[in-house]
């Protein structure tokens, strides 16, 4: 293969495969560095509530902020919240300034929510297997999903999620 164009050998990050040196690394950092500040001016700066911030503080759940997101529709708790870390900003000036960010961030937590969907589903295989390896309970019958495990079909035992999640460690 043809060579490309280079700094002088001797310097680092010239050696084959070595990938970009240092400072092509650097630069890269600053421009991202002044993209973000840039993003941050044409919002106002630091004088921003961060949305993402108010949904960690309020320990709201991913389905929860995919709906609040969406919507567009603040909650007056998360609205006080933001208000709170701009307090010179209007509740209008909040919400402006929420919104853009609801945008923003809603693609990432779509992703996170298909994620810990995915993961659940494994886990549930996971369990369905061990349990079809157990078999039928001692008298016979199937196990059925009940809140905090698996209940037979007959009433009468009692798998917990616990009991099951132990099984997946050994």
């Amino acid at each position: 293969p043809p060579s490309r164009p280079g700094p002088p050998s001797g310097q680092p990050g010239t050696g084959p495969g070595s990938g970009p040196g240092p400072v092509f690394k650097v630069k890269q950092r600053v421009r991202e560095k002044t993209a973000e500040a840039e993003a941050e001016d044409s919002l106002g700066g630091a004088n921003v509530p961060s949305l993402e911030e108010a949904f960690a503080a309020l320990c709201y759940v991913l389905d929860q902020c995919i709906a609040i997101c969406e919507s567009k529709k603040f909650p007056d708790e998360l609205m006080a919240h933001a208000g709170s870390q701009v307090p010179d900003l209007s509740p209008e000036e909040v919400k402006a300034a929420l919104v853009p960010q609801a945008v923003t961030m809603l693609p990432s937590l779509k992703l996170a929510a298909a994620a810990a969907l995915a993961k659940k589903t494994k886990q549930e295989e996971a369990v369905q297997e061990h349990l079809q390896m157990m078999g039928k309970c001692p008298v016979g019958f199937e196990w059925l999903k009940a809140e905090g495990g698996y209940r037979c079909a007959g009433g009468s035992h009692f798998v917990c999620d616990g009991d099951l999640a132990h099984l997946f460690v050994s």
